[in-house]
């Protein structure tokens, strides 16, 4: 995830103008050249996971039949890593090919993501400390400065709620250079990708799918981020303006795909005793970003949506906090 200000926007969405590739160049939209599309839908994963977490922090007494599509609002967090490995190739592939550009590139992302990490690094440990009588401790807090939770089954949930997110976000910003060098086109992407999927599934068979860690970790998430290479592959290759009315028919696509999960009763799918619903509802979001891409809906772009995409970060990271607080009124 990336910060942009102090409640920046989720994930870099990039300035197209400096873009070598004119399919990519035409598609800018909005002031600056953002993807607005891309904006707005930042704006909905950021919404959906909000509500996800005031329901479920208050313990909110809902009807049995929601329950289904409440624990799907979570899989949120994955249309955002998809939307930042989208984003990140628009903005870097091909051009960290030395080491200024890769240093460069790395101050970049830790810019964006550090300076409102490491402002609620003290709330929360001051909330932990007086509300829930945790006192602070060494180790989880250098795990956090340092952004090794990621890799530590315990601490992986960071000080700050809602943080393991980060923690995987910034694994991946690491390896996107490496990816860059094997991921070269959509086929060698899609490879990857399913390379990505049963290492992701062996992963969690191996470990012990019922641990939180099983979900909260890069080699679980790599699969969603590789989406994004896929999508971006995709459109870098001129393919869908070929496509008559593309964007109608992969906004269709997209959304099809998870009534279709539903009609085949496809919910909590497994493979290897391993739930891979969250795969089989990733492979919506490709479809739907492509769309908004090409073509942004009126009904999903305005204003005030791509105003919240753009603080995304923000929201995400201090909502939590804003949940506990309001816990009395509620």
């Amino acid at each position: 995830m990336s910060c942009g200000s102090a409640v920046g926007d989720t994930f870099e969405a990039p300035v197209l103008a400096a873009s070598p590739d004119p399919a990519i160049k035409a598609a800018a939209r909005g002031e600056g050249g953002r993807f607005e599309g891309l904006d707005a839908l930042r704006a909905v994963a950021a919404t959906c996971i909000v509500l996800y977490h005031t329901i479920l922090l208050n313990a909110l007494a809902l009807p049995a039949w929601s329950t289904e599509v409440i624990y799907r609002l979570g899989l949120a967090v994955p249309l955002f890593y998809m939307l930042s490995a989208f984003s990140l190739s628009i903005g870097y592939y091909g051009k960290l090919q030395n080491r200024a550009a890769l240093v460069q590139y790395g101050v970049r992302r830790f810019l964006r993501i550090a300076p409102l990490f490491y402002g609620l690094l003290p709330v929360w440990l001051t909330v932990m400390w007086v509300k829930f009588d945790q006192a602070p401790q060494f180790l989880p807090i250098i795990a956090n400065v340092t952004f090794l939770f990621g890799f530590m089954p315990g601490l992986h949930e960071s000080i700050a709620w809602a943080g393991w997110s980060i923690g995987v976000e910034m694994i991946f910003y690491a390896l996107l250079p490496l990816i860059f060098l094997v991921a070269r086109d959509w086929r060698s992407s899609l490879a990857l990708y399913g390379v990505s999927i049963i290492a992701a599934i062996a992963f969690q068979k191996a470990i012990g799918h019922a641990t939180s860690y099983a979900f909260m970790n890069i080699i679980t998430q790599l699969p969603h981020f590789m989406t994004g290479l896929v999508a971006f592959h995709v459109y870098r290759s001129g393919v869908l303006s070929k496509l008559k009315d593309a964007h109608y028919v992969l906004l269709a696509i997209g959304l099809a795909i998870w009534p279709l999960m539903a009609v085949l009763k496809l919910g909590h799918l497994t493979v290897w005793g391993v739930d891979v619903e969250q795969y089989g509802i990733g492979l919506a979001f490709p479809f739907i970003v492509l769309s908004q891409v090409l073509s942004p809906d009126k009904v999903l772009v305005n204003r005030f949506s791509v105003f919240l995409g753009q603080r995304s970060f923000g929201i995400y990271l201090l909502h939590p906090l804003m949940i506990l607080l309001a816990m009395p009124l509620v």
